[in-house]
């Protein structure tokens, strides 16, 4: 997935910015992460270009030739309104024939279906939010009539699961 990358890149969701310095010997790597706390972790550890913001509502001054999802899920869009929200909001996003990566999960349902996530770590439980889990070919679908060019790149396998990498490239304004 980040082979694919170049040009200017917005990594989404970028978490403590783990993949930010592989991706930047693709290119300029913007990160953009909702929590201040893991971004924090992000700039202790000396990644500087990332910022704290939600990418429904951050206005970004520039247009990217990649934007990435990478070690996590478009799931997050939590249902198909959201999801179809997002590929919008990517789309305005992207320079002509710009590109998505992303990654998602295999399910095994001809569509998709929604799941309510409480994350919980050391005893603590965060707020719970709804993660919508896709069906890689409705994703190519449900992508094209929206103005993409959806492919599947690959695929990975880990312990008897695996996930498909997955490649939008915008053909339309």
């Amino acid at each position: 997935l980040i082979n694919l990358s170049y040009g200017n890149i917005l990594d989404v969701g970028s978490c403590t910015g783990y993949y930010i310095p592989y991706l930047m010997d693709k290119g300029t790597v913007t990160g953009i992460e909702i929590s201040p706390k893991i971004n924090k972790i992000a700039q202790e550890r000396g990644i500087s270009n990332t910022i704290i913001g939600d990418i429904f509502k951050y206005k970004f001054s520039c247009k990217f030739d990649t934007i990435t999802l990478i070690g996590n899920d478009i799931a997050l869009s939590g249902t198909l309104y959201r999801l179809k929200k997002l590929l919008k909001k990517f789309k305005a996003l992207l320079s002509k024939n710009g590109q998505v990566l992303l990654i998602i999960s295999h399910v095994r349902t001809l569509r998709y279906w929604h799941v309510v996530y409480t994350p919980h770590y050391n005893g603590r439980f965060g707020n719970p939010f709804k993660l919508l889990f896709l069906n890689a070919n409705f994703l190519l679908k449900f992508s094209s009539k929206l103005g993409f060019q959806s492919s599947i790149k690959g695929k990975i396998t880990s312990k008897g699961d695996f996930s498909y990498l997955i490649r939008l490239i915008k053909t339309s304004t």
